[in-house]
């Protein structure tokens, strides 16, 4: 028998600081990721697939499994050591491949799963790889009956609000990660700069609130990079928690979470939104914001410190993560609002069973295995314990190899709440997480789930108009007074009324079928 550790595992959340921005800015639909298709040769309505192992029941299967993120030097041994523990669990081994992220991931799983390539395990969710094309194009298995014969561990331990939101049509094609159910737009500080001006970050700030501390930081530091950091498309506050966006971030049509009536509004016409654009156009004027920031996408600020503030989403614990990987501490604050549940972030961070799947059973065990088994949930999180890190009463310490050969992004890989603590988490960051998670007001929309494939050309054509024009207009490089109208008059002569019609009678249906 393969000998497990005996060090105590304890309960933790490992926060990827990209994730914030990425999954609050996905909507229910599509986004800016590329887009990935899948023929209809996977039958996209079967509960179960045949397993095609069983001609050798006594020979291992190799589960072959696709996900993002920096790739990592130590893979095959981690992989080579779990399969010693998943051989004797399940008879099954594990082989990762990580792709990088951005278009490198979409890119390299749309020709997978376009060619039909069989393989097992993928990552996916609203904002990469993304979730509902690929059930629309049968890419994924509904695993709704794999769940109750080979997943019940899942069911026990998951959120129920992850599986009842990510179902399409009734049936589930993917296993959410067990996360946070929000999170909480804040002000993330280089904590040098507000001790060196004796900052008063206290209370939550709104954006105009922050001038007066990028003016003083601005006269003080000559050589800063960043003072406020602009980079992707997460940028202006709110922007992502007082809206839904319900046709993918590339489409400007959103519900407010305050919504009575349901319906699907301009976002570049409230009145919130053009204040925002109109401080961050005052911002960059005033040289707070980089002139490249409409295209510079680098993050060497988090190596040099030479930045003072950007926006994050914050879940407890999540300072320590941030400090952890920069060169400077961070510490946070909120940005003014509520905190709200969206169903972006509930489809945040996914694990589908491929269609081309020869062995959905030994995968459903598997996820299974990942989802509730301590052991195994830690070494895909942190690699092999004494050689990546090591514990220290019963917490965890990265060891030099860990940092720089296996250093993986946790909310990727499975129930987040079996990961171990780190020396400097608080013992009882389980309860914070759980009254955090539990302080959260539900999306009006919460379990809408968008299928625009009737008006599928017009979205296309929307997303590259929105490529071309929003990051210049959000992060003030451009006069979005001037802009604007040039963005909304391309978006209206290719289809914008036809998409907001569509959708609208969507979430029409929804809301009556479910007594909304």
């Amino acid at each position: 028998m393969y000998k497990l550790t005996k060090t105590k595992k304890a309960l933790t959340l490992m926060l990827a600081t990209f994730m914030l921005f990425a999954v609050l800015m996905s909507g229910c639909g599509s986004n800016d990721g590329a887009a990935s298709g899948k023929d209809k040769t996977a039958a996209g309505d079967k509960t179960a697939v045949k397993n095609e192992n069983t001609e050798d029941k006594g020979k291992p299967y190799e589960i072959m499994w696709y996900t993002i993120g920096s790739p990592q030097k130590d893979i095959p041994d981690v992989m080579e050591e779990l399969s010693k523990y998943t051989k004797e669990k399940i008879n099954a081994t594990v082989k990762m491949t990580q792709f990088n992220w951005g278009d490198d991931y979409n890119n390299k799983m749309n020709v997978i799963i376009s060619s039909g390539e069989p393989y097992d395990l993928c990552f996916t969710c609203s904002w990469a790889n993304q979730y509902l094309p690929n059930v629309a194009r049968n890419a994924f298995l509904p695993v709704d009956d794999l769940l109750k014969e080979y997943g019940k561990g899942i069911i026990e331990s998951e959120n129920p609000l992850f599986l009842e939101a990510n179902k399409v049509n009734g049936k589930l094609y993917a296993i959410p990660v067990n996360k946070e159910l929000s999170a909480q737009s804040r002000w993330l500080f280089n904590k040098t700069l507000v001790e060196k001006y004796k900052l008063d970050i206290s209370k939550p700030l709104t954006l105009e609130e922050l001038e007066p501390m990028l003016r003083t930081v601005k006269e003080g530091e000559k050589d800063i990079g960043d003072l406020l950091v602009v980079r992707n498309d997460f940028n202006l506050p709110r922007q992502a928690d007082d809206y839904e966006w319900a046709a993918g971030t590339s489409i400007p049509m959103v519900v407010p979470m305050s919504t009575k009536d349901y319906k699907v509004i301009e976002y570049f016409e409230q009145p919130d939104v053009l204040k925002s654009l109109d401080t961050m156009r005052k911002y960059f004027n005033a040289g707070y914001i980089r002139k490249d920031a409409a295209t510079s996408t680098d993050q060497d600020y988090k190596k040099t410190g030479k930045w003072f503030v950007r926006i994050g989403g914050w879940l407890p614990g999540a300072d320590q993560i941030w400090s952890r990987e920069e060169k400077d501490p961070v510490v946070s604050t909120p940005i003014t609002g509520d905190l709200y549940i969206s169903g972006s972030q509930l489809s945040g961070s996914m694990i589908a069973i491929s269609a081309t799947s020869k062995n959905p059973e030994k995968s459903m065990e598997f996820l299974n295995l990942l989802n509730t088994d301590k052991f195994v949930r830690n070494m895909v999180d942190s690699g092999i314990e004494n050689v990546h890190y090591k514990m220290e009463n019963g917490k965890q310490i990265d060891l030099e190899k860990g940092t720089n050969d296996y250093n993986m992004p946790s909310f990727s890989l499975g129930n987040r709440f079996i990961c171990n603590l780190y020396q400097d988490d608080p013992d009882d960051l389980w309860d914070q997480y759980k009254s955090f998670n539990d302080s959260g007001i539900k999306s009006p929309i919460l379990g809408f789930n968008s299928n625009l494939d009737g008006v599928k050309k017009e979205v296309a054509a929307l997303s590259n108009i929105h490529a071309e024009f929003y990051r210049p207009i959000v992060t003030g490089t451009v006069d979005y007074k001037s802009y604007l109208p040039k963005y909304m008059d391309k978006m209206n002569s290719n289809g914008y009324d036809a998409v907001k019609k569509e959708l609208q009678k969507q979430i029409d249906e929804w809301k009556a079928a479910n007594g909304k």
